[in-house]
């Protein structure tokens, strides 16, 4: 079974970045009408994060202490242990504009929680209209029923997929910690694809950030074999007319706030048994904006003027008149 429907960019299971063109010419449609013709066609996807039937598809993976949602593959009784393929997700949902945002190419990186190399970027997504609140809801019993049935009994959750506010909340891991060969590799084939995606050319959202990047690029192109190196590893984020979200666009965050999208997401599980807890998470794949955000209204020009004249005519009233001529 594939990950993508062919409908989603998908170059491969882990990093998908592209689609493939269209066979056929397409007639633009209404953003709303493209979101409601997703949404239809995601409920029949086997993907669908809201899809009663998901555990049939998917099963729980160790990678270490971690715990992917997979692929089954098409033969779970054979004895030998087949490579397996991470289970990427859909959902559409609106970016919370209102929610914690922090989703420049460098993830929001302030300063507060460490090294910029550990930056994530990361948000919520809620429902975009209350007209499809019955789909969101799908989604939530999913996910919960998900997190329950999976956690480590006697211990409680600590970090839910599921934020207070009943939206989902999904991250990345801005960048890659590689050694100075896989770095080198990774950088160069960037660049053949397209340059506008190397580190050099992000535009992050502060000064202080964009030094801190220019620091980390300084660093990365060290020509030292011992010291650990990071690869820029951006959201691939596409339109719905397969055009690409380039991280040099000074409004890459806004172009995303209150945007209305599909996401592919990779849900893992880790149990801390020190502290008793379980977390889950789930990682952005690829995003496509399938409806722009809303324009921001312009506030009407603002000009100095006198004390107003409160006369219906806009004139000066007899009475006005007089009274100065009488003060006069």
């Amino acid at each position: 079974m594939s990950n993508s429907p062919s409908n989603t960019p998908h170059e491969n299971p882990t990093t998908p970045t592209k689609w493939s063109p269209s066979q056929t010419p397409q007639i633009p449609m209404p953003a709303q009408q493209i979101v409601n013709s997703e949404i239809t066609a995601l409920e029949l996807f086997d993907l669908f994060l809201g899809s009663d039937n998901l555990m049939e598809h998917v099963k729980w993976h160790e990678e270490g202490r971690v715990e992917r949602l997979v692929l089954k593959s098409g033969n779970e009784d054979s004895e030998e242990e087949e490579p397996s393929e991470e289970a990427i997700l859909q959902i559409i949902r609106k970016i919370s504009a209102d929610e914690a945002f922090w989703m420049d190419p460098n993830g929001g990186w302030t300063g507060k929680f460490g090294d910029l190399q550990q930056s994530k970027a990361s948000c919520q997504v809620v429902t975009p209209a209350p007209l499809q609140l019955n789909h969101w809801q799908k989604v939530l019993d999913t996910v919960s029923r998900l997190m329950q049935d999976h956690r480590t009994k006697q211990a409680e959750i600590w970090n839910s997929l599921i934020t207070q506010s009943q939206g989902l909340r999904i991250r990345h891991s801005v960048f890659d910690a590689v050694d100075y060969d896989t770095y080198k590799a990774c950088t160069e084939a960037l660049a053949k694809k397209d340059k506008g995606l190397l580190m050099a050319n992000w535009a992050c959202g502060t000064t202080k950030a964009q030094n801190e990047l220019n620091s980390l690029i300084w660093h990365n192109n060290e020509d030292n074999h011992r010291t650990t190196h990071y690869f820029g590893n951006l959201i691939p984020i596409f339109y719905h007319d397969r055009t690409r979200l380039l991280p040099n666009n000074p409004q890459y965050s806004e172009k995303l706030r209150g945007a209305v999208v599909k996401v592919g997401i990779s849900i893992t599980h880790e149990f801390m048994s020190g502290k008793s807890v379980n977390d889950f998470y789930a990682d952005i794949r690829y995003i496509i904006i399938l409806k722009k955000p809303p324009t921001p209204s312009k506030a009407p020009l603002k000009r100095s003027v006198d004390f107003p004249d409160l006369t219906a005519s806009g004139r000066p009233s007899e009475a006005s008149s007089s009274s100065k001529r009488a003060r006069a």
